[in-house]
Formats: C-alpha cells, sequence, structure tokens
C-alpha cells in the first residue's frame, strides 16, 4: 500500500494555499492543490534521501483520498548524492528531468528514461561511478551538457535514434565507453563532448554531421577506427583530436570523398580509406554475384552472402562444390572469391561435433579441406542456442578450432563465472568515509570513479583539502582500502616553490612517516601534528 504523509509549513518549504509537500513512498513531492499536478523535490531536512534504497521508481501518478495527481517533472539535484539507490525508473509521463537530479550517486548502476522526457538538465546523471546501463527513448532528441559526465562503468550506450545534438563533455570521463555510433539525424557534437574516453577503440559519424565541436575527441587514446558518411570533409580543427595517435586510427570515408580527405589539414593526418569494397564471388571462371561490402565486415556476413551463392550455383554433373578460395575473411579490401568444384569421387566429407564440457550437442558434415572459417561459423552458432546456466560462461575450444582434415570433436569447456564481491573502502582523516561491493576484475577506472567521487564530496577538517589519493587504483582482485592524502588549503603541488621544497624534510618517527615544511609537521596524510 502507497504512504503518504501532508506537511506542514512549519516544517517545509513555504506552503499556500494551492501548495503542499508531500512524501510517498519516501519521495517528495511539491504538490500544486489547484492544478493537481506535483514536482519531485530534494528531501526538505537536506539528508540526501540517505534512507532510500535499492530500485526507485518515479511514479506518472498518484492518488490521494480520491484524487489523482500528475507528476510532471524532477527538481534540480532532487536525489543529488543519494547514496543508497541503485537503479531508477522514470515512468511515461513525466517531462523534465531537472540539472544534476540523479548526480553523485555512489551505488546506482542503472536508469531507464521514458518517451515522454523532453527536457533533461545539465549532468543530470554525471558522477555516478557504478552505472552501467542507461537507457533512453529513442524520440530524445538533445542530450545536455554533461548527461554522463564521469561515469567510469559505463562501458555501452545506444543513442537515441531521434538524436540532434550532443552537449558539451556529455559523455567526457566515461573510460570504459569502448564504441560510439552516432545516429543518423545527429547535427551537433558538442565541446570535450567525449574527452577522455579512453578506452573508446571505434566511431561512427553519420552524414547529417554539421559540426564537431573543439575537444569533441581528444584524449581517446585507443581510438583506431572512425567511420565518417560525410560526404565533404567536415571542418575541423586540430583540438578535436587532441593527443590522438592519428596516423594510427583508420577513417573510412565514402569512395568518392577519398581525394578530397586526404587533402583535407585535418582529415589527412588519419589513416584515410575507402568505406566500401567490391566483394565477388566467382562460379565457373564467371561472377556469379556482386555485392558492396564495408570495411570490417566480419566474415560470418561475407559467408553468409556466400551460402546464397552455394544454394544457387549450377553445378556440372558428377561434380561437388568443395569451398571457396581464398578462405573467407573479414572485409579488408575488394575481393574476388572462386567457387572450387571438384568430382564428387574425390570430395571426402569429415564428422565435425560439438560438445559442452564432454557431452556430445550437435555435428556437422563438412569437406575434407575447408576452410577454419567454416568451422567457426558453424562454432558460433552452436554457442547461440547452447542453454547454459546463469552462472558459466564459455572459456575456450579444446581443441582450437582448425580447418577440416579429419572427423573431429571440440569440446566447449564452461566453468563458474567468478561471482565474488569484495569490499573496496575509502578513508580520509583516518575515518572510513564509504565502502562498495565490487565484484573481482571490476576495472582500475571504476574504482577511480568511486573515488573521485568520494573526494569530490567528502567532508575535510578545517584548513585542509583533499591532495591525492597513497596508492595507485588496480583491478579488484581482494579486499582493498584508499587512503586519501591531504594539504593546506592554498599549498597545491603546482605551488610549492623551489626554496620551499628545499625547506622540506622527510623523516622517520617510530616507523612512520613525517614531513616537515617551514617550521610545521604533517604527518603522511596531509594533516597537522605538533
Amino acid at each position: 500500500m502507497r504512504k503518504f504523509t501532508l506537511f506542514l509549513a512549519a516544517l517545509c518549504c513555504a506552503i499556500t494555499a494551492n501548495a503542499a509537500v508531500m512524501i510517498i513512498d519516501g519521495i517528495y513531492y511539491d504538490v500544486d492543490l489547484f492544478d493537481k499536478t506535483a514536482t519531485v523535490i530534494k528531501s526538505p531536512f537536506f539528508d540526501n534521501y540517505s534512507t532510500l534504497e535499492g530500485k526507485i521508481i518515479i511514479p506518472a501518478n498518484f492518488v490521494i483520498s480520491g484524487q489523482t495527481y500528475s507528476v510532471t517533472g524532477i527538481e534540480d539535484e532532487a536525489f543529488h548524492n543519494a547514496q543508497k539507490i541503485t537503479s531508477v525508473a522514470i515512468s511515461n509521463g513525466i517531462t523534465s528531468i531537472g540539472a544534476n537530479a540523479f548526480s553523485a550517486c555512489l551505488l546506482l548502476d542503472s536508469v531507464k528514461v521514458p518517451a515522454s522526457v523532453t527536457s533533461i538538465g545539465e549532468g543530470a546523471f554525471s558522477n555516478n561511478p557504478a552505472l552501467t546501463h542507461a537507457l533512453f527513448a529513442n524520440s530524445l532528441e538533445v542530450i545536455p551538457d554533461k548527461m554522463l559526465y564521469n561515469c567510469t562503468s559505463l562501458a555501452s550506450f545506444t543513442m537515441p535514434s531521434a538524436l540532434i545534438s550532443i552537449g558539451e563533455q556529455a559523455f567526457a570521463k566515461c573510460p570504459s565507453l569502448k564504441s560510439i555510433v552516432l545516429p543518423d539525424n545527429v547535427a551537433l557534437v558538442g565541446k570535450e563532448a567525449f574527452k577522455e574516453c579512453l578506452a573508446l577503440h571505434s566511431l561512427t559519424i553519420p552524414a547529417s554531421v554539421a559540426l564537431i565541436d573543439n575537444e569533441a575527441f581528444s584524449e581517446c587514446v585507443s581510438l583506431k577506427y572512425i567511420v565518417c558518411r560525410v560526404a565533404s570533409p567536415l571542418a575541423v580543427n586540430q583540438q578535436v583530436f587532441y593527443h590522438v595517435d592519428c596516423p594510427n586510427v583508420m577513417l573510412l570515408v565514402p569512395n568518392q570523398s577519398l581525394e578530397a580527405y586526404k587533402a583535407y589539414s585535418v582529415w589527412k593526418n588519419f589513416a584515410v580509406k575507402p568505406l566500401n569494397y567490391d566483394i565477388r564471388f566467382v562460379v565457373n571462371g564467371a561472377t556469379a554475384y556482386s555485392v558492396s561490402m564495408e570495411y570490417g565486415t566480419p566474415a560470418a556476413d561475407v559467408k553468409a552472402e556466400a551460402r546464397l551463392v552455394e544454394q544457387q550455383m549450377a553445378v556440372p554433373a558428377g561434380m561437388v562444390f568443395k569451398h571457396w578460395n581464398p578462405e573467407i575473411t573479414d572485409v579488408t579490401v575488394s575481393h574476388a572469391y572462386e567457387a572450387i568444384i571438384e568430382p564428387a569421387a574425390t570430395v571426402t566429407q569429415c564428422k565435425i561435433q560439438f560438445a559442452v564440457n564432454g557431452v556430445p550437442k550437435a555435428s556437422f558434415l563438412l569437406n575434407e579441406g575447408s576452410p577454419k572459417a567454416d568451422v567457426e561459423y558453424l562454432a558460433e552458432i552452436f554457442l547461440d542456442q547452447v542453454d547454459m546456466p546463469a552462472d558459466l560462461e564459455f572459456k575456450y575450444w579444446e581443441p582450437a578450432l582448425a580447418a577440416v582434415t579429419d572427423n573431429q570433436t571440440y569440446n566447449a569447456v564452461y566453468d563458474y563465472i567468478d561471482q565474488n564481491s569484495y569490499p573496496v573502502s575509502f578513508v580520509i582523516n583516518g575515518e572510513t568515509v564509504f565502502t562498495v561491493d565490487l565484484k573481482y576484475g571490476t576495472e582500475d577506472w571504476v574504482v577511480e570513479g568511486y573515488a573521485n567521487a568520494v573526494a569530490n564530496s567528502a567532508v575535510y577538517p578545517e584548513g585542509m583539502t583533499f591532495k591525492d589519493w597513497d596508492k595507485y587504483f588496480d583491478k579488484v582482485s581482494g579486499p582493498e582500502t584508499y587512503t586519501a592524502r591531504l594539504r593546506p588549503i592554498g599549498q597545491g603541488i603546482d605551488q610549492i616553490t623551489n626554496d620551499e621544497l628545499r625547506m622540506t624534510n622527510k623523516v622517520l618517527r617510530n616507523g612512520q612517516l613525517f614531513i616537515e615544511r617551514n617550521g610545521r609537521t604533517y604527518n603522511a596524510l596531509g594533516s597537522e601534528v605538533q
């Protein structure tokens, strides 16, 4: 049953004859009694919703004493720094989400935003180190500034198909983000939109893009592939790809635009190649089928086209199709594959069997001499159809997949997924201020994301501020504690002069490190001691 409370003016914000503040299922609403509408607001007691935990649902409406109230929006910073919520589902009907509404929620791992939301404020879901799933309706047209800034666990994001513009720093400092495909309607990519996306490997730019602003992809140090469908080279400056190893980034452009890109001042620094390649299938010396495919199209897709040709090719009596020459691979160049046809008597069929943890599950007949790619294709289909418990994952084939030379059984080795979680704690001024349980193998940049969020929200001793952490961040492999080192306010590392450095001494007392500077003594955490 839904619980609600009506607060009096003495306890809450100012309440007029037509307004009140209600709490329903632990969430506060500013209610317009005349219009019968409500807005989600901050906790009036400035506790950052400290008692709210787990999954929360923002309803489209609620009923009090027989009267229905429509929830229209979520105000700025409504759930900022709510430390215990893990997921957010916003109901269809809500139209606006305020700036920083769900920022710095350290355990928040998933959000779902419906089609009714047309306005999202700056930084609405920023600084959430645990966020891995963010689902937005395809109708969203504008991603605001810093919407998912510094979400260190976000490895993938599906851009809404109606998207027109991406704001400044919208995805900056998302070091787990691996691939970005901008949809066909996008016209603007804002300043520093994807800055410091350290794992970003591939990028697709549609023909609709008209502007990529300064440093949009700066410090994307893992970038290797860009597919750019814009016919005329975009006018970008060097800062867009600042600290990107451009000569080692393959830039794939429309075939007719190849020379224009090679001549343009910025784009010419990349390894420019045509986007499309001609793939031909030759039967009996003549091209039976030809198709244009984009660079990087996987061998499995090319093989699917080849199988259609195999089904329709005319083979002389007494002859059989054996294999394609050369072996079908991913698309990297234009290629002609020739059908090798031999007398039926010379073709030996081999039984290829697939097993799971030693138990045979399926078998196929392949011609002797069939390439490894054919075996891999069947193995991939087989794995897709294997129904395994959720706590198991595929590890490897035993033996390794190979070209067909004889009857062979391949065993798919599965093992338990490491489900262990370990406490990672952050200590400031001798006190553990935050602990989170992270799964074994969680990446170091995820741990760093939690650390950054803790450092930004911590309260420090008077006259002191954060300097750095006591050690580098590592992948999670067991319990770990990181301790913040502090420094006097106004005494940053870059502000210490050579004279001051000469006046700094490091001494050991009873096995502990102390720093003496300008007549004062500090411990290893930066706190002054007597």
